[in-house]
């Protein structure tokens, strides 16, 4: 069985998508080439700055403390770095150096331009995305500058693989059901769609991978024939002919049956309201006898 195979199973039997673990907090987010910081430093106005980007050395040039290299450092570190340098000392010949008493410091990104992830699977342009307006789940999935809109098939999960920690990905990381998965995290589209996604934070190098549906299809005697998407509320054959717009008058319910791909092979079985319908699983309503 499958990563997404597994997910599946799992909505199909508790109707619900699994708990979300949390993606790294804005204050784990480690600053990058190119990324747009404001720096607030409370008391001296003048001394603040906003748009100040982060150069190719990973450094940033600042009045009376020159460059500082903060690539790789979360905000509160550089916020800590800050302070260090603008804050006085007493040097070993009893004198007080350096500009400001207590400093109070406050660093913010404003524009995330140095992380680079990965999405793949059902979504409008899939590939490598540089999340230019914050490193969030959201941002990858957006039309205006991620790889959205997500496309009409698919599934019913979105699923985050985190790069390792500090390495570089050279391209995108799959579900593997090899692979440990404490590194993988599964996100509802339900919440997707409906914009909660805004605080599930990305790093660089991260894969988001959105499935394909699964699907199954209903022929026979029902008001409308066709493929439908296995969503993990349809837990059962009487949800799936729901689908379907319900059995006609000249159904016959109790002589149902289902084409099912078992060990390799397809097999037809019958089958009741109350039974589970499975991904590919072809459902046939037919005539009532005369």
């Amino acid at each position: 069985m499958n990563t997404l195979t597994a997910l599946l199973a799992l909505a199909l039997q508790v109707g619900t998508p699994p708990a979300v673990r949390p993606g790294p907090s804005a204050d784990e987010y480690k600053i990058g080439v190119k990324d747009v910081i404001q720096v607030t430093i409370y008391g001296e106005e003048g001394l603040s700055r906003s748009g100040v980007t982060v150069d190719n050395d990973g450094a940033i040039e600042y009045p009376l403390i020159g460059s500082v290299k903060i690539a790789g450092l979360t905000q509160r570190q550089v916020e800590q770095e800050l302070s260090r340098l603008f804050g006085t000392h007493v040097d070993k010949d009893g004198r007080e150096q350096g500009y400001l008493r207590n400093p109070s410091i406050a660093v913010r990104v404003t524009e995330f331009r140095s992380q680079l992830v990965w999405v793949q699977g059902a979504v409008h342009t899939p590939g490598a995305v540089t999340l230019k307006g914050g490193a969030t789940l959201m941002n990858a999935l957006s039309a205006d500058g991620g790889a959205g809109p997500l496309n009409s098939d698919a599934g019913s999960y979105v699923v985050i693989i985190h790069a390792p920690e500090g390495q570089a990905t050279a391209g995108p990381n799959l579900p593997d059901p090899s692979r440990h998965a404490d590194n993988e995290i599964v996100v509802s589209r339900r919440d997707v769609d409906m914009g909660k996604v805004s605080t599930i934070r990305l790093r660089d190098g991260d894969t988001v991978f959105v499935p394909t549906a699964e699907k199954f299809t209903v022929i026979g005697e029902v008001k409308q024939s066709g493929q439908f998407v296995l969503t993990p509320d349809v837990t059962n054959v009487l949800k799936a002919l729901a689908l379907a717009g319900g059995v006609t008058d000249r159904g016959a319910r109790n002589r149902m049956t289902v084409q099912r791909v078992v060990d390799g092979r397809t097999v037809e079985i019958k089958i009741k309201e109350t039974d589970p319908i499975l991904p590919g699983d072809t459902l046939i309503v037919p005539k009532k006898r005369i």
